[in-house]
């Protein structure tokens, strides 16, 4: 009869812990980019909060490919904040709106700096500054803060450079 009770037992722990491993909804990991089945629209996870990726130029600054985005079902991503928008990545590429010529660097926070002229982007960025550019749809412009123009000749922060 021991036998019988003690094995029932290890038995029910067992199921009991391969439930416990079971990932609850709204349990994705930080740092994970989710979608609902049949929507383009990528989300990144962070703090059991989410954030929208506005285009793929966007998400492309921060990741080479969707293989690693993973899908949820639409009431899962209810569990989930919508808190804004996901930034162009610092140091990747410069970003301008639409409707604007002025020519910004981005910063960590979305922070944009202004390059200031064509003599400095040079500077920073080499002879094919101008290739590195995206535009910014007016509506996703809420999303950063204009903050002081660069420095002639300083790198904007989070911006990678490597020595020759």
């Amino acid at each position: 009869m021991f036998k019988k009770g003690f094995v029932g037992l290890v038995v029910f722990t067992m199921i009991l812990g391969m439930l416990m491993t079971v990932t609850p909804a709204g349990a994705v990991a930080d740092g994970t980019c989710v979608k609902v089945a049949g929507s383009s629209t990528v989300f990144y996870i962070n703090g059991g909060k989410a954030y929208v990726f506005p285009n793929e130029k966007t998400y492309k600054t921060w990741f080479p490919s969707f293989t690693n985005v993973v899908t949820i079902s639409s009431s899962e991503l209810g569990t989930y904040t919508i808190s804004g928008n996901v930034t162009y990545r610092p140091g990747v590429k410069m970003v301008k709106i639409t409707d604007v010529a002025t020519v910004y660097a981005v910063e960590p926070g979305g922070v944009l700096r202004s390059v200031v002229s064509e003599a400095n982007a040079i500077a920073l960025y080499g002879s094919n500054w101008n290739k590195m550019i995206e535009d910014v749809p007016t509506g996703f412009f809420v999303n950063y803060t204009v903050g002081s123009p660069l420095t002639e000749g300083k790198y904007p922060t989070g911006t990678l450079v490597k020595a020759s």
